[in-house]
């Protein structure tokens, strides 16, 4: 728990983790209050699955032992199953905070419960996933340009973007894998581009993203100018490719003189 700090801890179930008597009040309020303060200390939320007995069964309450199992909880859940059937009912049975009363049809598919109605919930879940994983590269993307840094398409080298973002502290839990596929999907969708910045016998082919408000605004520059253009940390200037491009008018420097340091200007 320390650890992981999870958003979501699950215990299954009640008779295999309370040694007391479940219809003694105290011993279940006591129980209750040690999960509550679980999820109080780490910020998480607690489930407790239990199995209702046969009377709570019988009259809809989902109940078993003591009524301080309800009354000490903030919600509860009720899962019944409909007509021996792969159909379920999940029934809001308290809700401090909510509406009681409330209820959603699922039936079990492939494994898992999906609900009732719904439009390929898995279908719809990978593609809500993969939108996050893409809209994570371009943040981290532009996180790494921000900071003057460059990442790279080539799994060879030691930029290669999704084992770098993976290892972001804005990463999410996101594997390289998945930065890779993502990474691969922004490419097919024109949202990245590969660009080459630096000298010609010394250029590097990076990650640039594609400013869709402006199709023009990675495009060399044609300028005629004497001067190397100067360098920012912009995806546009890196993506340019403007460090291969010299006028016809710049002259080449004596011998013994050096070039343009990075970002600097040659003059004549």
């Amino acid at each position: 728990m320390e650890t992981h700090r999870p958003a979501l801890v699950v215990l299954d179930t009640l008779a295999d983790l309370f040694g007391g008597d479940e219809v003694n009040r105290a011993k279940v309020r006591q129980f209750v209050a040690m999960l509550r303060a679980i999820a109080i200390d780490f910020e998480t939320t607690v489930v407790l699955l239990s199995h209702p007995s046969v009377n709570g069964m019988s009259n809809g309450s989902g109940i078993s032992g003591s009524t301080a199992w309800n009354n000490s909880v903030r919600s509860r859940l009720y899962m019944k199953r409909d007509d021996k059937s792969d159909l379920r009912t999940i029934e809001v049975m308290k809700a401090n905070y909510g509406e009681v009363g409330q209820q959603i049809r699922v039936k079990w598919e492939r494994g898992a419960f999906v609900i009732v109605g719904a439009v390929s919930t898995a279908a719809a879940h990978r593609k809500a996933n993969d939108q996050s994983a893409d809209e994570l590269f371009l943040h981290i993307l532009a996180a790494f340009d921000n900071s003057g840094k460059t990442v790279a398409r080539a799994p060879q080298s030691v930029d290669y973007a999704p084992k770098l973002f993976a290892k972001h502290p804005d990463a999410q839990g996101f594997t390289k894998q998945q930065f890779a596929v993502a990474m691969d999907r922004l490419f097919s969708a024109n949202r990245i581009d590969e660009q080459a910045i630096g000298f010609a016998s010394k250029s590097k082919r990076v990650i640039v993203a594609v400013d869709t408000s402006n199709s023009t605004s990675n495009m060399p520059s044609n300028s005629t100018s004497d001067e190397f253009p100067t360098c920012s940390n912009s995806a546009e200037n890196r993506g340019s490719n403007l460090f291969e491009h010299r006028s016809a008018e710049s002259p080449i420097p004596p011998r013994g003189e050096s070039a343009p340091a990075w970002g600097g200007t040659h003059r004549p």
